[in-house]
């Protein structure tokens, strides 16, 4: 009866503080970062990108030909990166900035077909060096079941199609408790891309 009447208190207690969260969470707009803002100044934008243009002629030319893009979710691409587009996630952001910043051009959520199958990877980057293409996706939600067999599904599917792990594809992984680490990502486009 005592343990009872415990765990009734408890739980009545969870409860509350379960609903002072939630509606925490409904009015909490975290306020915009410094750099969100200065991305946004259009002057400021102009001028900092003129420091990335790409002087390779095939390169540059690879980077401003039009393609097909992952038409699924557009309000979903809310995170500006230094280039100028958007992306779904803050960790593609430091993904995206990597490369922009080293001058490696890439193509996001570029169409993909493997089969009879379409893909959109995260990234779609022409080597600078060797002219290769080399995909990068960025599987952010590892530790959610449905979404781990998803990724596990897709790197089979990409493996069959000769689309391999630390070949010719870049995997980063990512959980709640374990996020991106912007410095492992340096290292990776150091060693791809012999930066």
């Amino acid at each position: 009866m005592a343990n009872k009447k415990y765990e009734t208190c408890v739980l009545e207690e969870y409860i509350q503080e379960l609903s002072q969260i939630e509606n925490f969470l409904s009015k909490y707009h975290p306020p915009k970062s410094k750099t969100e803002a200065l991305l946004e100044d259009e002057a400021f934008f102009k001028l900092f990108s003129l420091n990335y243009n790409i002087t390779d002629e095939d390169l540059k030319n690879w980077t401003d030909e039009k393609y097909i893009k992952n038409p699924k979710y557009p309000d979903q691409l809310q995170h500006k990166c230094l280039s100028g587009e958007y992306v779904r996630s803050k960790s593609e952001v430091i993904i995206a900035n990597m490369l922009f910043t080293n001058h490696i051009p890439y193509r996001y959520e570029c169409l993909l077909t493997l089969g009879n199958t379409s893909f959109y990877p995260d990234f779609t980057i022409l080597n600078p060096s060797t002219h290769q293409i080399i995909y990068w996706e960025h599987f952010g939600m590892m530790d959610v079941p449905t979404y781990s067999d998803n990724a596990f599904n897709k790197l089979k599917q990409f493996s069959y199609y000769g689309i391999i792990p630390g070949i010719n594809l870049i995997t980063t992984y990512e959980t709640r408790q374990n996020p991106i680490d912007s410095e492992k990502i340096m290292q990776l486009v150091n060693n791809h891309f012999n930066i």
